[in-house]
């Protein structure tokens, strides 16, 4: 008996799907089990996490207090060399 022409299409969508399926199936176990390798390390992260916040902070406050300190530096130069600033003194 001759087989249906869209028969092995179907076979082949469902051995596809069926593939699809597992391979999903696979992915979220793994998934999964990297959840869980990294769970008992959470306090480690988040103490690490908190650091590197402080760190930057840190770095942020540092590099304003470098502006502000060019700034003045700079109107000190102008001053000197080109006199007072108008509109600073309008102020």
């Amino acid at each position: 008996m001759p087989q249906h022409p869209t028969g092995n299409s179907r076979s082949s969508v469902a051995n596809y799907l069926h593939e699809q399926a597992r391979g999903a199936g696979t992915s979220a176990h793994q998934q999964c089990s990297a959840v869980g390798r990294w769970a008992p390390h959470d306090d480690v992260l988040v103490g690490r996490l908190t650091e590197l916040e402080l760190e930057v902070r840190h770095y942020h406050d540092r590099a304003a207090h470098a502006e502000k300190w060019l700034a003045r530096i700079h109107q000190e130069i102008e001053e000197k060399f080109f006199g007072p600033n108008p509109t600073a003194l309008s102020r």
